[in-house]
């Protein structure tokens, strides 16, 4: 306790815990940034941009599908749905829903002892749909089905393997798999669109037969990648945990974008701290600035106190904080209070929330010491 309150209102303390925050900040940019130079072309070579899911069966998100994925959905579906982009007023009347992302064996955990009609599967392109959501669709076992991203207007055909009844909330979601969720890349994450195929109108199939052919659009990245690299991260389950997560190649948390702006805006509220305690030390003493800085951080002993103390203070009160904002955000969002479009699975281990819960324990120090400079001076 006396480490963290000597953090909050010793000034010379604070400068050299604000000088290594600024490190510990800046290598979570690096991460970040290094998460986005391997992650993206290995996403790219396998069909992808970028896959934004928050836990390994999480909500899916949606994209573009490669021409030979987009083949193999033509051809397993006998021509009745193309996986493509949709024209907006396509699909302005379809109904909204969640699509949750099960593994396989664990389908008939998920629905418990509710009523289901057909097979409970969601291998391959199956998926079980939720009772509400067969009724007003107006959908039955063997139908196809069109997913459509709300966010990014991208779809994949799918074929219902049967319906499921459990007077829950899941009675509103439709229950896919992780092979759908690879196929489903993008930009998007949370609720989805559902269509009936039989509702495309004869001008919307012209449409989506017309669009086919460009299905790869948008992939200018065209990399070779070793296979001993994918093998790599595919041996990764459940694997890294940081800025980055990894939780093997094709689960990925890949949060790296998010969390690089809090990185940077953390890392901009600690070096002006830095910046205002090294001024300060100059007017003060006279000192050079670099020297100033260079002593703060070389003093050993400080450095071994803040490693001990203030620092796991600072990272364990910014975790407790993510977590707390996790919680609140994973209740507002799953019964759509906040936003009605968007609907996550949150996690209390999300980077990305943790990340701004150190950023918020970091600016408050910040302001702290900006104020007890300002009460010296």
């Amino acid at each position: 306790m006396n480490v963290l309150l000597k953090l909050f209102f010793d000034k010379d303390y604070f400068a050299s815990a604000a000088v290594l925050a600024v490190v510990v900040s800046f290598s979570m940019v690096a991460i970040s940034i290094a998460g986005d130079i391997i992650l993206a072309p290995l996403e790219v070579a396998r069909g992808g941009s970028d896959l934004l899911v928050y836990n390994r069966y999480s909500f899916v998100v949606t994209g573009l599908l490669p021409s030979r994925l987009a083949d193999y959905v033509v051809n397993s579906t006998g021509g009745k749905c193309v996986p493509v982009v949709l024209a907006p007023a396509l699909i302005n009347d379809a109904k909204p829903v969640v699509v949750r992302g099960v593994p396989p064996d664990k389908v008939q955990q998920v629905i418990g002892a509710g009523k289901v009609v057909g097979e409970p599967r969601v291998d391959g392109f199956n998926v079980m749909v939720g009772a509400r959501v067969s009724s007003e669709v107006g959908v039955s076992p063997g139908e196809l089905l069109l997913l459509r991203g709300v966010l990014n207007n991208k779809a994949v055909a799918v074929e219902v393997s049967g319906v499921f009844e459990t007077g829950t909330l899941l009675d509103d979601e439709v229950l896919t798999s992780l092979d759908i969720a690879r196929l489903l890349r993008g930009v998007g994450v949370g609720e989805y669109s559902v269509l009936t195929c039989s509702s495309l109108d004869e001008q919307a199939t012209r449409l989506l037969e017309a669009v086919a052919s460009n299905t790869s659009v948008g992939y200018g990245l065209k990399v070779s990648i070793p296979s001993w690299l994918v093998s790599l991260f595919e041996s990764q389950r459940g694997g890294f945990k940081g800025v980055v997560s990894i939780k093997g190649f094709g689960d990925v948390v890949n949060l790296s974008r998010e969390t690089s702006l809090l990185g940077i805006a953390g890392s901009l509220i600690l070096s002006t701290a830095v910046l205002v305690e090294t001024s300060s030390y100059y007017l003060k003493t006279k000192r050079k600035v670099l020297h100033t800085l260079l002593e703060v951080v070389l003093d050993t002993r400080r450095v071994r106190f803040m490693a001990a103390g203030s620092l796991i203070a600072l990272f364990v009160s910014g975790y407790a904080l993510g977590a707390l904002l996790t919680w609140l955000l994973h209740g507002l969002l799953r019964f759509q209070v906040l936003f009605h479009s968007i609907s996550l699975d949150l996690q209390p281990d999300n980077t990305l929330l943790y990340t701004l819960g150190l950023v918020i324990i970091q600016t408050f120090i910040v302001l702290r010491g900006v104020s007890k400079i300002g009460e010296e001076a």
